[in-house]
């Protein structure tokens, strides 16, 4: 994961030559609401992984195994 920061910021720093600030400001801020949107829209219980225990058999733990 920490590449890929370093990749971006690489990326990013050789875009302010490139693009104006006019573009790349509001460019970044419309990434940064699509992300805080994507955290913030609720998750489907339904979809989330069971609990795994080791060592504990799935009909102790009230669950069918996936």
């Amino acid at each position: 994961m920490a590449a890929g920061e370093i990749a971006d910021a690489v990326l990013g720093g050789l875009m302010l030559g490139v693009f104006p600030d006019v573009v790349l400001i509001p460019a970044l801020a419309l990434i940064l609401l699509a992300s805080a949107v994507n955290l913030a829209r609720p998750t489907d219980s339904a979809t989330l992984p069971l609990p795994r225990r080791v060592g504990v058999p799935p009909d102790l733990m009230n669950i069918t195994p996936s």
